[in-house]
């Protein structure tokens, strides 16, 4: 089984009043969304427990704040052209077929929105290559593998 869910908190638990991502809460702010986050972990971990199975494994790999205030989309480590260049920036492969979708009305042919696509990614490299270092994106995961006991 796989996912990219584990980021989505089931609610809300406030508004944030610095911007729109828990990683701009601040004080209260990020301690109520901490606790929902918290809240959420226990119930996901509650739930998967009824369907793995006695001796039955869960990896978890999961977007993080670092000890150095560094998380997905701020971060200063690596070299953004030479990870396009060699294909490690994967936004194509997890956002293609959602364009695809988008641009399907029944009004253009599969070739035309391949093209659409084939362009809006052409444009966003040559961006990129422009400027890296405003466009550069570093993943800060943690990850933890679980074993279900055998009864």
């Amino acid at each position: 089984m796989s996912f990219t869910a584990m980021h989505w908190l089931s609610k809300k638990p406030c508004d944030i009043a610095a911007g729109v991502h828990v990683t701009q809460a601040e004080g209260e702010e990020r301690e109520l969304f901490a606790k929902q986050a918290a809240e959420d972990w226990e119930n996901l971990l509650f739930q998967r427990t009824k369907e793995l199975a006695p001796g039955g494994k869960m990896v978890v790999v999961h977007f993080c704040l670092d000890a150095d205030g560094y998380h997905l989309g701020y971060t200063d480590k690596s070299a953004v052209c030479r990870e396009v260049a060699e294909g490690i920036i994967g936004m194509r492969t997890w956002s293609n077929s959602s364009f695809l979708t988008a641009l399907d009305e029944g009004k253009r042919s599969e070739a035309e929105r391949q093209a659409l696509v084939d362009e809006l990614y052409q444009r966003y490299e040559d961006e990129v290559f422009q400027d890296p270092a405003v466009n550069h994106m570093d993943y800060v995961h943690h990850y933890i593998v679980m074993e279900k006991g055998k009864v």
